[in-house]
């Protein structure tokens, strides 16, 4: 953003974030960020997907099988940052929209599907309070994209 604005690139009030990294140098950073952010996220997925998947060792189940489907659904989102970050803006406008989109749809899919696979493992006893809490807080996180995005 920083850069942007020094090269003239952008104006400083309240840029899309992909304009902020449209034209070099900003490009080659937003590029890398968004790389990287990729593999770290979709480490994180993963994690949680052996987590759920140690979590029951009975075979396959209902939820084993939406374990994988919520994996699979973030994998989706995860390659649709990467390609955000590899089709700027400015350079080809038509695959970085499309990309915005599988990673906004996607992402937002994962967030409930893993609220939904966190509900059917943890929704006992006192979890249920987190349960409330964590479903609220998803919550206004979708509204907050969905309002982003159409904005």
């Amino acid at each position: 953003y920083i850069l942007a604005v020094y090269y003239g690139h952008l104006t400083p009030f309240f840029p899309y974030i992909s304009m902020t990294g449209g034209k070099p140098p900003e490009s080659c950073i937003f590029t890398l960020i968004c790389s990287i952010s990729s593999i770290i996220w979709l480490l994180i997925i993963y994690i949680r997907y052996v987590q759920v998947k140690q979590y029951y060792q009975k075979g396959i189940n209902k939820i084993e099988i939406l374990n994988r489907f919520t994996f699979c659904i973030g994998a989706v989102s995860v390659f649709g940052l990467l390609l955000v970050g590899a089709f700027q803006d400015y350079t080809f406008e038509s695959a970085h929209m499309v990309a915005s989109v599988i990673l906004w749809i996607f992402g937002i899919l994962h967030m409930w599907f893993q609220t939904l696979v966190s509900y059917k493992i943890y929704h006992t006893g006192l979890t249920r309070c987190i349960d409330r809490v964590n479903i609220f807080v998803r919550l206004i996180i979708s509204l907050m994209a969905l309002i982003i995005s159409i904005n």
